[in-house]
């Protein structure tokens, strides 16, 4: 057999030689050059409103990096499909029959979760939008949270209305039903512990068997001052538009991820005082102490958009400089800087950042807090 391969005359195995030689060559070249086309999975929710404004942020920040690198960005979005477990698979699929070499995730932490143990296993860069703590416990280095935790969000507004209220403020808590909900009210439970809030009730909303008024009196019956809302934005429109038409005169706490353009221009209906907490928006707005409904546009168009925009440029930035066939390496670099300020974390993968207060007023957002 050996004799059969090898039995070539002179002349073609000389040219052999030289034709391998100069592919060796050329591919050498091709790895020495900046690596274009690189993919970046992100795996979306299910809520219509947050996979919008995810597309937007991300769509903003490759639009950026057009103009600023070599290198070429390519987004592949996998929508959730509402089946448990379903999201790993989207995860998989990005990474495996598309190519991708990070992946983010939406605010959903069942989402959340399970991207992070498909990127735990495969050693792939990831970055998730949400503010549920136990995400990032199992502490991979390669798999970081972008956005504050519930935790630091209750703070920062407890700490703001200790100072502009004082005593002891009677709270109920809306939440998402299941899994989701238990987490988030965990969260907000463990915060208030450290805070002027004092949790009297929790309720928890399952979009399609909506609370009727008989459940929204019976918990404010308790008669609560403030009333949290960790919601999507659908099901948090149609609670405060509830509360509304029974007659609540408190205020109400809400999730950073509500603020978009659409909720801003729905608090003028309701005339509440309303508050929430966002890492630092001085470098997407710049300095002003507003930010009216008009101005959340393009790639600003959320909060959400804007973390969006930042895990998007985190990864393309790492990507640019790491070696590909092991992206996890060095992952997160330590000097990039996004919409949200410096993109700084801890060994757990959890931001360091500051935290901004926010009070809508009017249809605007008024910044009250460094």
């Amino acid at each position: 057999m050996s004799r059969h391969l090898f039995s070539v005359s002179k002349g073609k195995h000389v040219n052999a030689v030289y034709v391998l030689f100069i592919w060796i060559f050329q591919f050498n070249i091709l790895l020495s050059q900046e690596p274009r086309g690189l993919k970046i999975g992100v795996l979306l929710s299910g809520e219509d409103v947050e996979n919008t404004n995810i597309i937007v942020g991300a769509t903003a920040a490759v639009a950026e990096l057009s103009k600023n690198s070599k290198t070429q960005f390519e987004l592949v979005f996998k929508s959730h499909r509402n089946q448990w477990g379903q999201e790993a698979d989207d995860a998989v699929d990005a990474l495996f029959e598309e190519n991708a070499s990070a992946l983010i995730a939406p605010a959903s932490g069942i989402v959340s979760h399970l991207m992070f143990q498909v990127a735990g296993r495969t050693r792939i860069p990831s970055v998730t939008l949400c503010s549920d703590t136990s995400v990032t416990g199992a502490t991979i280095p390669w798999c970081i949270r972008i956005a504050p935790t519930t935790l630091e969000e209750v703070a920062a507004v407890g700490n703001y209305l200790k100072t502009a209220k004082g005593g002891s403020i009677e709270t109920v808590v809306f939440a998402p039903y299941g899994r989701a909900g238990r987490e988030i009210a965990g969260d907000i439970q463990k915060a208030a512990t450290n805070t002027i809030f004092k949790i009297s009730g929790i309720l928890n909303i399952e979009s399609a068997k909506f609370p009727d008024t008989k459940e929204f009196k019976n918990l404010l019956s308790k008669k609560p001052d403030c009333v949290f809302i960790w919601l999507p934005h659908a099901d948090a429109v149609r609670v405060i538009g509830g509360l509304h038409s029974i007659g609540f005169r408190g205020f109400i706490v809400v999730t950073s991820k509500l603020f978009t353009a659409d909720f801003l221009a729905s608090s003028q209906e309701w005339g509440y005082e309303i508050y929430f907490s966002t890492a630092p928006l001085n470098n997407a707005f710049g300095n002003t102490g507003e930010i009216h409904q008009d101005e959340l546009k393009d790639g600003r168009r959320s909060y959400i958009s804007i973390l969006t925009h930042d895990a998007v440029i985190l990864l393309a930035e790492h990507l640019q400089r790491c070696d590909l066939t092991h992206p996890h390496k060095n992952f997160p670099p330590n000097d990039v800087k996004g919409w949200t300020g410096e993109l700084v974390f801890n060994k757990n993968g959890d931001r360091i950042t500051k935290t901004q207060v926010w009070k809508i007023v009017d249809g605007k957002a008024i910044k009250i807090s460094n």
